[in-house]
């Protein structure tokens, strides 16, 4: 990829990112009630110094950005790393993952893949989110940095092809998807709300089915055989809201989702097939938190090609694990990295000192 940043430009980003790491280094080895104060203000010395370059970071984010298709396909022989999305709306630390991510992007273009999730639109974090950046920056800064930054989030890509056959995606699989190519060709850059193009709503949507939904979807009861090309085809074509014998046999393979009220959950027969037309061995995406994922970090499913993920170690103040996967492209082998969750007395000095943090900003 061209080189977009100049040498003052290089310069002035690795001096954030350096800034970032120092600061979160000094976070985690002094994070107790004495040095609250501290911490703060070192929050708000990087805060400021973002703020003074944010536009030149997020100009060149978005023109980096514009080069990578909605489909990142990796399959190099090296370290890439892929960020599953929901970056924002996960804790008060929303920004400075995002600007992160961002540095991350700029220094190494080739070896960070950042995906968007469904909290990147800005119909969904507006109510988090620009809290978040108006009590960081004040409402007029912080409207601004909300609006730029939600700019940033349009071009980020949808899903990524790892070694050609493990599909990276926030959500789920989508139906009607003829060729992978399709995400490509099918959702534009740029796209603001994800309700104006359903092939980028279900990948940002979609759930896939696993324990817990068959509670609440009992007729679930597929699963081994895949559809025939005859059955596939009402699958694409047939209104899944309708309520008839037909509809309840397609529900085995995509349900409209009555528990967020936009997308699917993914029957398992819809995997196999999707598996089988477009050469996929494994789906690993984010998304979906339940009892198990929180207990383990991870979730395997839909006859053990779909792999849960999710890595926030402190979500709405909830105490659990968090994952990531390793591919081994030499061998073509998926290892699951679970990091289980921090004994009581981390986690308590850091939910006290994050707000604390935050009563001071709002004071």
């Amino acid at each position: 990829m061209e080189q977009v940043l100049s040498l003052t430009k290089q310069r002035r980003v690795r001096h954030h990112l350096a800034l970032f790491n120092e600061t979160f280094d000094y976070y985690q080895k002094n994070c107790t009630r004495s040095n609250g104060a501290d911490i703060i203000d070192r929050l708000h010395i990087l805060r400021d110094a973002i703020y003074q370059d944010i536009r030149m970071l997020t100009d060149t984010f978005i023109k980096v950005m514009k080069d990578y298709p909605n489909l990142v396909r990796l399959n190099e022989n090296k370290f890439d790393y892929i960020f599953f999305g929901d970056y924002v709306d996960r804790g008060i630390h929303g920004f400075e993952i995002v600007i992160y991510l961002i540095l991350l992007k700029l220094i190494y273009p080739n070896n960070f893949t950042i995906l968007r999730g469904n909290h990147e639109v800005r119909w969904l974090n507006q109510s988090f989110f620009l809290r978040e950046c108006e009590l960081k920056f004040g409402n007029r800064k912080g409207s601004h940095v909300w609006r730029i930054l939600n700019q940033c989030f349009t071009e980020l890509p949808y899903a990524a092809l790892i070694n050609g056959n493990i599909f990276a995606c926030h959500g789920g699989i989508p139906r009607n998807l003829n060729s992978l190519q399709d995400i490509d060709n099918k959702i534009p850059k740029g796209l603001i709300d994800e309700h104006e193009n359903f092939l980028a709503l279900q990948l940002l949507w979609n759930d896939f089915r696993t324990k817990e939904t068959d509670l609440l979807f009992d007729y679930l009861n597929d699963v081994e055989d895949i559809p025939n090309d005859e059955e596939q085809t009402q699958i694409d074509n047939y209104d899944l809201d309708d309520d008839d014998d037909t509809s309840r046999e397609i529900a085995k393979y995509y349900v409209p989702n009555i528990t967020r009220r936009i997308g699917y959950i993914v029957g398992n027969k819809a995997v196999l097939h999707f598996q089988q037309k477009h050469k996929i061995d494994y789906i690993i995406r984010a998304h979906q938190y339940d009892r198990i994922v929180s207990r383990q970090g991870y979730n395997v499913h839909a006859l053990n090609h779909v792999i849960t993920l999710f890595s926030n170690s402190n979500y709405v103040g909830g105490f659990n694990s968090t994952a990531c996967v390793q591919v081994s492209i030499s061998d073509n082998k998926v290892h699951i990295i679970a990091l289980r969750n921090q004994d009581d007395h981390s986690f308590n000095d850091n939910d006290m000192i994050e707000y604390e943090e935050l009563a001071d900003i709002q004071s």
